[in-house]
């Protein structure tokens, strides 16, 4: 099953328009772990959102201004690493 998923990720990464990925399950399934991983053997970056841990990025997502959602969590990741 990992490799499934794993096979999915990359397929979504080479595409040439790719959208927006949500990833969801159950609670406890391997998500997380799955994407680390794949970021970790593809050399990509990642930032984490946890919503239930920081209820402040729930707020970000309520508008649809992609823009002002961008600068507004750009915002909040330099506060939160200083």
């Amino acid at each position: 099953m990992k490799r499934k998923e794993e096979d999915y990720l990359a397929k979504w990464l080479v595409r040439n328009k790719r959208m927006p990925l949500v990833i969801r399950d159950a609670r406890q399934t391997g998500k997380s772990t799955l994407v680390r991983l794949f970021a970790k053997n593809t050399g990509l970056t990642i930032i984490e959102l946890n919503f239930e841990e920081t209820y402040r990025y729930k707020e970000i997502f309520s508008s649809n201004d992609v823009e002002t959602r961008i600068q507004t969590l750009e915002i909040m990741l330099i506060e939160r690493s200083t």
